[in-house]
This record gives structure tokens, sequence and C-alpha cells, in this order.
């Protein structure tokens, strides 16, 4: 499995593990891309590049086809108290893409807080 790092410009870019060191030290990054954190609903929404194409353990166990291009960021929403969106997740391709996925993961989790909000369901406690 080949191992990638994000470039300056936020594009996947493989390398050699014996060059890790270069490629950190050029290009000091951070895995997260995005973390939303709704401390009132214990809710987070969190974006990161994974360092490696996911796409063919996808492939593997979801039968997504061989010619799908390669996943390196996931969105996943934490959320214990709601089981429905709790660890739903989502995976894709380039920055921007995730950048999106993200704020409409964001999107996701308001809608649900206004709708179980607005009739007073119990099932999510309020802080």
């Amino acid at each position: 499995m080949e191992l990638y790092l994000l470039d300056k410009n936020k594009n996947p870019v493989p390398f050699d593990f014996n060059d890790r060191l270069k490629y950190e030290y050029e290009f000091r990054h951070d895995f997260v891309v995005r973390k939303t954190i709704l401390k009132k609903y214990d809710v987070e929404v969190s974006t990161v590049f994974f360092g490696m194409d996911v796409s063919c353990i996808k492939r593997r166990f979801e039968m997504i086809p061989f010619n799908s291009p390669p996943l390196f960021f996931e969105t996943m929403i934490f959320w214990p108290n709601n089981p429905k969106l709790d660890e739903f997740k989502s995976l894709y391709t380039t920055w921007n893409e995730s950048l999106q996925g993200h704020r409409d993961m964001v999107r996701l989790v308001i809608a649900e807080i206004r709708k179980i909000t607005s009739i007073g369901n119990l099932f999510m406690p309020i802080k």
C-alpha cells in the first residue's frame, strides 16, 4: 500500500518511507482537515486526510468498482446520543471535496438538531 503526504497545494503526493522526514519538514501539515464541535449537543464532525488511498480497502469490503478514484479523505460524525448519525461517514478524493463534504455533514447535523429540538425529543439531552 502506497503512503501519501499533502504537498503545499493540499494534493496527495506519494512518498517513500525513507523520505518521510524530508516531506514532513518541507510540507508541515496536519492530518486533520477540518473539525467542528457543537459542545452543547455533544457532536463532533471531523474531516481527516488518511495518508493512504483507502479505495482498495473499500473495493475489497464494500464492492465498489475497481476503476474508482483514489480516496484519501474522510468526514465522520461523532454523536454518541444519536445512533442514527453517530459514525456516519463519507470519503473523498480531493481536499476541496473533503471541505465541501465537511460543510454538508455539518448542515446535516444542524438540520437534525433543529428537528430534534423542535419536536422536544428527550432522546438528545440539551446541556
